[in-house]
């Protein structure tokens, strides 16, 4: 689809392919392939906020190990394209890998404030698969901060609570 897309002149379905595939390298280790895919996402262009948003939302999950304040800039780039034109969805999983982000390398405090944040924006849109899986990124920021026994029935309460794999 991808490649059908791309010839067809298709900005939209041919970023969206890039996307997928380069998030899918990013998440699998393949950190050259993933960087890859984002450019060719980067180049597709002209596009619309909501994909340049999960442009700058996937920079954001290729580079979260290797340039971690890269990455948040970029993730805060997407929530900033995401909200201009109400896309909630982008919106919201880039405000998760960024409270993600800031959690294992962040400012403790800050990190806290994003969690409250991300958890009242998935609870007043009714999104409960999201809300668990901000709440599981939310047991590093406890563990990582010595609140290993608050982590523990956080950990226990959200596992016990899903319903299916976030992912």
């Amino acid at each position: 689809i991808l490649l059908e897309a791309a010839q067809a002149g298709d900005a939209h379905g041919a970023i969206i392919g890039y996307v997928n595939q380069a998030i899918a390298a990013a998440y699998g280790g393949r950190a050259a392939d993933a960087e890859a895919l984002w450019q060719q996402a980067r180049a597709a262009g002209p596009v619309a906020p909501s994909d340049e948003g999960w442009v700058a939302y996937t920079e954001g999950e290729v580079l979260l190990d290797r340039d971690p304040a890269r990455a948040l800039a970029a993730l805060d780039q997407a929530v900033a394209l995401a909200d201009s034109v109400g896309n909630r969805f982008l919106g919201g999983v880039a405000r998760v890998s960024a409270c993600s982000l800031r959690a294992r390398v962040g400012d403790p405090d800050g990190a806290r404030e994003a969690f409250a944040g991300v958890v009242e924006y998935w609870r007043r849109r009714g999104s409960r698969l999201q809300q668990l899986t901000t709440l599981r990124n939310l047991v590093v920021l406890l563990e990582r901060i010595g609140s290993s026994g608050e982590a523990a029935v956080l950990l226990g309460a959200v596992d016990a609570n899903a319903t299916a794999p976030a992912y």
